[in-house]
């Protein structure tokens, strides 16, 4: 069959109005097998649950990536050991090859 369900329910002008979750198979509209799809109480638990699994994990990242800017801050000054002024003198340096350089 491969896309003619998809083209079907896309093109079926019926399917387009009204409520959508619905079921299409073999361009015909079928009953869904397990009734807890269009259960309420169900589908207001999983979004729940869902979205108390993507904020555990968004403070877990950003747990993360504070952790790694701190410790990154601490390599990279203890490392160096120059002050804010050294590092940016650095930064602004000419180089051979750079265009700092080359606009004299």
């Amino acid at each position: 069959m491969g896309a003619q369900s998809f083209l079907h329910a896309a093109m079926e002008a019926d399917l387009g109005r009204g409520d959508g979750g619905r079921y299409i198979k073999e361009c015909k509209e079928r009953d869904f097998l397990r009734k807890e799809v269009k259960n309420e109480g169900v589908a207001q638990k999983l979004w729940e649950f869902s979205d108390k699994q993507i904020e555990s994990l968004e403070k877990e990242g950003a747990a993360k990536r504070a952790k790694a800017k701190k410790d990154d801050k601490e390599v990279n000054g203890q490392d160096t050991g120059k002050t804010a002024q050294q590092t940016s003198d650095t930064k602004n340096a000419r180089t051979p090859g750079s265009r700092k350089s080359r606009k004299q």
